[in-house]
């Protein structure tokens, strides 16, 4: 808190506070972002990696807001890509079901059809 001039036990007033705020959601957002840029992550990975921070519920929600609207996360989008990749690297439906349960991404059967564009087999009976 040395940028603010604050010590332990000081008061302060409801404009300073904001804008303490205001900064703090400036350095956190930037620092969601770069590390989004290493790779996709899940909206459930972002909210553990900035309350591992220990940033507060009311900051990481006007984070996630935002990132949403700027479709920086996208679940969605996320198990597609999942889907996809691992099943070009040889994985069966389950196997990729379970890492899309371990991120805690919603899975269905009828999304891994679609995502890797094979119909499924008709019965003779």
């Amino acid at each position: 808190m040395k940028k603010y001039q604050l010590n332990k036990g000081d008061e302060i007033d409801e404009e300073r506070y904001e804008k303490i705020i205001s900064d703090l959601f400036a350095y956190e957002f930037n620092y969601v972002v770069k590390w989004l840029g290493m790779r996709d992550r899940t909206e459930q990975e972002i909210r553990n990696r900035l309350t591992l921070r220990m940033i507060k519920n009311r900051i990481i929600e006007d984070i996630i807001l935002k990132l949403k609207d700027l479709k920086y996360i996208d679940n969605e989008r996320l198990k597609g890509n999942i889907i996809r990749e691992l099943f070009n690297r040889g994985y069966g439906k389950y196997h990729i079901e379970k890492i899309l349960r371990i991120k805690n991404i919603e899975f269905g059967s009828d999304d891994f059809l679609s995502l890797i564009h094979i119909s499924e087999p008709t019965r003779p009976y």
